[in-house]
């Protein structure tokens, strides 16, 4: 017999207790913790029309274009959040997944509770940029839109917008009026100032003293730029 079984039947007999409850006294629940057991509770099915913008890989020869992808990442995360009818996880949530591979979506879904994913890259050439970008259902991998962008280092803001749009569009339906504004708030910045703007927020993920120098001289650009731009003006 199991010795943990011995001790117990001695035990139970020193108490005066039937053997009857040695079933009792050995029972174990299914997670291997002694009774009493936490009842089982299935995790909620995400809500339809949740989505996780993972971040973009830059492709470009020079690795310090790395903020434009990052900053496109975060700023659709941003557009997108502003739409109340989505369930937009935040980049702090989606950080842990920055420059790792994503080739079970299935996986990356179930982990961050959401049924669907945008993935993409950014490569600089000169002053053009490419921009690809893919909505994908994160169950079984399905592709329901995506696009390819050839424009000008001008442009940026416009295909920012319009990915946000449309990837918008497809999880909520017709936007309202309300809420294709807040997706084209950003729109009307000078491009220039917006540029220095990213970069500044590349420089202060980094959270190192240099770093933080960096970001302000970037933001403080901006705003030479563009004095109306109040991100940049807050940051």
């Amino acid at each position: 017999m199991n010795p943990g079984r011995v001790l117990a039947c001695v035990a139970a007999i020193s108490l005066g207790r039937p053997l009857g409850h040695l079933s009792a006294l050995t029972a174990q629940c299914p997670d291997g913790s002694p009774p009493p057991c936490r009842s089982a509770t299935r995790p909620a099915a995400p809500a339809p029309n949740s989505v996780a913008v993972l971040y973009f890989d830059n492709l470009s020869r020079d690795t310090a274009d790395a903020y434009l992808a990052d900053g496109l990442t975060e700023e659709l995360i941003a557009r997108l959040g502003q739409v109340e009818r989505l369930t937009v996880k935040s980049r702090f949530a989606v950080r842990r997944y920055r420059g790792a591979s994503t080739d079970d979506p299935a996986t990356v879904g179930r982990v961050l509770g959401v049924t669907h994913l945008v993935t993409g890259s950014v490569r600089r050439s000169g002053t053009r940029l490419r921009v690809t970008v893919e909505l994908m259902r994160a169950a079984g991998g399905d592709r329901e839109w995506g696009d390819q962008y050839d424009r000008t280092e001008a442009d940026f803001l416009a295909v920012e917008e319009d990915v946000a749009r449309r990837v918008a569009t497809v999880l909520a339906g017709w936007l309202l009026p309300t809420e294709q504004a807040r997706l084209s708030v950003r729109s009307a910045y000078n491009a220039a100032a917006y540029d220095h703007f990213l970069r500044g927020n590349y420089y202060l993920a980094r959270r190192d003293p240099l770093s933080l120098r960096r970001a302000i001289e970037e933001y403080d650009v901006a705003v030479r730029l563009d004095p109306g731009f109040s991100p940049a003006l807050a940051r």
